[in-house]
């Protein structure tokens, strides 16, 4: 499972490529459950806030032409942890954006029918809670509409152990009831 964080930049983090980028992350199996949790703007703080304040303050009293020079700023940004650096050329690059509006549509309406705004949301679930399976449609478990009731054999085989259950756990089993017996087909 994964569990992500960020600042609730719109043009960034809350997008549709984003919503689109996680459920294939879940289609693909590569995680079973994940979140995303946009924070609260003004009332929350990431560690990665405090990185960019250190790369700032290295920034200013270095001189950078290329962009080889921002790699060598951020690694001495922090000297007693320095930051790894990968520097990254243009085939390292992929385009996330038109690969995932070629497979999946925007959705404008829930379940319910009201709007969705991804700008309103606070938390992106993908996985856990969802009753049909997302790649075959079907239906992953069936809710009991009712209480479940335990057939009159199983229950005397129940009461008859309840003898050895301490109280008051013992009292679960002594109080339960059977269901009726359904009428055999003739």
């Amino acid at each position: 499972s994964l569990v992500s964080y960020s600042d609730g930049c719109s043009g960034q983090n809350r997008n549709k490529t984003m919503v689109a980028l996680y459920t294939e992350l879940h289609r693909k199996g590569v995680y079973e459950v994940l979140n995303h949790k946009y924070l609260v703007r003004g009332h929350t703080f990431l560690q990665n806030d405090t990185d960019f304040s250190q790369i700032e303050k290295r920034r200013k009293s270095a001189v950078v032409y290329l962009p080889e020079d921002w790699c060598k700023v951020i690694r001495e940004a922090n000297t007693v942890k320095p930051f790894v650096v990968r520097e990254m050329r243009q085939p390292d690059f992929k385009d996330w954006r038109s690969f995932l509006e070629s497979r999946y549509q925007p959705i404008a309406k829930d379940r319910d029918g009201k709007r969705v705004r991804i700008l309103d949301a606070h938390w992106l679930n993908f996985g856990w809670g969802e009753e049909k399976d997302p790649i075959t449609g079907q239906t992953q478990m069936v809710h009991h509409p009712d209480e479940v009731w335990v057939v009159p054999a199983k229950l005397e085989d129940l009461q008859q152990i309840a003898a050895f259950i301490l109280e008051p756990q013992r009292q679960f089993y002594l109080t339960m009831e059977a269901a009726e017996p359904e009428p055999k087909d003739k």
